[in-house]
């Protein structure tokens, strides 16, 4: 939630310097990156850098050992249906990694979790099975005014960039 809130702090800040906002991809590359800063910062987790490179966020919870890879809901069922077109739904391999899945809405980021499966020859982490909702954290301060979300939400507009370990693109 943090991670997005500067973002949009950030973004208006450029906007008034350079007279443009940030691109869709600019304020997803720059979400991540703080996201990433984040849980370097935090106690309890622990970063992972196998995809930290390409403005992608995994990380451990040192608590229960879990690994979650994050991903916006928008890509997710995208992801799957493509990739089922070419494998059958047997064919994915498991993986340690749990999908942490995230969604913003007027009324606050909705996170979900499911369990991710590896694209058959790749290191691609895909969502076969429906995410479970944790929750959702609200747009609300303590004063209880809402968050002003009165401007589109472009962040499921960039998807999933499917770009592999050596920073290539393709499928």
């Amino acid at each position: 939630m943090r991670s997005y809130l500067d973002t949009g702090l950030e973004s208006v800040r450029f906007k008034d310097r350079y007279g443009l906002p940030f691109s869709v991809a600019l304020k997803a590359h720059f979400m991540r990156t703080v996201a990433q800063s984040n849980f370097l910062k935090h106690g309890r987790y622990r970063l992972g850098k196998e995809y930290a490179e390409f403005g992608r966020v995994q990380f451990e919870d040192t608590e229960t050992e879990m690994i979650y890879l994050l991903k916006s809901s928008g890509a997710i069922t995208v992801e799957a249906a493509r990739q089922l077109r070419f494998f059958g739904r047997d064919e994915f391999d498991t993986s340690d990694v749990t999908l942490a899945i995230y969604k913003f809405t007027n009324e606050g980021l909705d996170l979900s979790v499911v369990e991710a499966r590896r694209v058959p020859g790749r290191k691609k982490l895909v969502a076969l099975d429906e995410p479970r909702k944790i929750g959702t954290w609200l747009f609300a301060p303590d004063d209880g005014a809402p968050f002003d979300q009165s401007y589109p939400d472009s962040f499921e507009e960039l998807g999933d960039i499917d770009m592999d370990d050596e920073g290539d693109v393709g499928s």
